[in-house]
């Protein structure tokens, strides 16, 4: 996992051309305008989906991983607490879904704010949990680059 600001995103192009793709998106498209859904970057490899929506109380969140893409998570708008831990400290909820690329689990991670300007990425074996209210609430508008890993 990694946590960082925006204008640091040239510092993870080592991490491969599909990640500096998603990189190079995030800086030139002036994502508090991008229409909300589905931006296909390289088909088939790398894309992002743009949300909107007001984060809520941790109870009703749960973890989950991927086995074939990244997340790199871009909040644009607000602010979110994150969850995270390596999915070999917890314990599957559900059978992985090749459909959507998910396996959910149950337990807990330790939780970062991620604000305005500020990503995250997921890598496949870090169990996350996103949409977690902050202390007096939050609307949230973000980014979210899936990077082909597998």
């Amino acid at each position: 996992m990694i946590i960082d600001v925006l204008e640091n995103f040239g510092r993870y192009y080592c991490l491969g051309k599909r990640f500096e793709e998603a990189f190079r998106f995030l800086a030139k498209n002036d994502a508090g305008f991008l229409t909300l859904g589905r931006h296909d970057i390289v088909l088939g490899e790398v894309y992002a989906n743009v949300r909107e929506y007001d984060v809520k109380d941790g109870d009703g969140v749960v973890l989950e991983s991927h086995r074939r893409y990244a997340d790199v998570q871009c909040v644009i708008e607000g602010e979110e607490i994150a969850g995270y831990i390596p999915v070999v400290d917890v314990t599957p909820a559900t059978e992985y879904d090749e459909n959507t690329d998910s396996i959910f689990y149950k337990g807990k991670g330790e939780h970062f704010a991620l604000r305005t300007g500020r990503f995250a990425v997921f890598f496949p074996g870090d169990a996350h949990a996103v949409r977690i209210s902050p202390p007096g609430g939050s609307h949230v508008k973000k980014v979210v680059v899936k990077v082909l890993i597998a």
